[in-house]
């Protein structure tokens, strides 16, 4: 086994399972990465290759999964390496970050639809929706029969 040890500074965007089986991922973007792409580095909290685990910053966010920093901009999740720990005095609240994206609009799909949309075509599109349900029901083409048919003919 290699002595060599590697120090990875990032925040804590997700935790995940609990007990022997708890995980955590870092994330930081790095430079002299493309594009400055961020690394994401899922951790097992008890692997014992971890030898210390350090935080670095206390600060509580407004979300507790901060997923969505994968798709920020490179700003909100850069850290430097040789960042030095910030004592946070015993006994004082944890101060909260109030930082808050809204660079999300570019990802949300849907946005244009909910713009452009009128409440009399999305009617008429469930009118349509429902009769059609309705005809198959009365047709008998319901999932049941058709995974019996299936079944029968083998």
């Amino acid at each position: 086994m290699g002595s060599k040890e590697h120090r990875f500074v990032g925040i804590c965007i997700r935790r995940e399972k609990q007990g022997l089986h708890h995980q955590f991922t870092l994330r930081n973007v790095v430079d002299g990465i493309v594009l400055f792409s961020g690394v994401e580095i899922l951790y097992d909290l008890y692997n014992p290759t971890i030898r210390k685990i350090e935080t670095l910053k206390l600060e509580k966010r407004l979300d507790t999964d901060l997923s969505y920093l994968v798709d920020a901009l490179p700003e909100y999740s850069t850290f430097d390496f040789h960042m030095e720990p910030i004592a946070h005095p015993a006994g004082t609240p944890v101060p909260i970050n109030p930082t808050k994206m809204n660079d999300y609009l570019r990802y949300d799909l849907i946005a244009d639809y909910r713009v452009g949309s009128e409440l009399e075509h999305e009617l008429k599109v469930e009118e349509k929706m429902q009769r059609f349900e309705k005809e198959r029901h009365t047709a008998g083409l319901t999932r049941r029969r058709i995974f019996r048919s299936a079944s029968a003919s083998r």
